[in-house]
C-alpha cells in the first residue's frame, strides 16, 4: 500500500512541486506505513535522476513529518 504514497511524493517532487502541500502528502505516506528510511532512499533516488535541487527541496519538508 505504501509504494502508491512512494509513488506520489516522488511525481510531486520532480514535477516541482515542493511547497508546503507536500507535506499532507508526505504525512498520508508516513500513516500508510512508509517509513523515514525509504522516504529518504527514494529522494536519494530522485536526486540522481530528477535533480539534487528538487530532491533537496522535498528532502527538507519531509524532515517535518518524519521527526524520531
Amino acid at each position: 500500500m505504501g509504494i502508491r504514497y512512494l509513488l506520489t511524493v516522488t511525481i510531486l517532487t520532480v514535477s516541482s512541486f515542493t511547497d508546503s502541500s507536500l507535506v499532507y502528502h508526505f504525512q498520508n505516506a508516513k500513516n500508510n506505513g512508509v517509513t523515514k528510511d525509504e522516504i529518504s532512499a527514494t529522494f536519494a533516488h530522485i536526486a540522481s535522476y530528477a535533480s539534487w535541487p528538487k530532491s533537496w527541496a522535498a528532502f527538507s519538508l519531509e524532515k517535518a513529518v518524519w521527526t524520531d
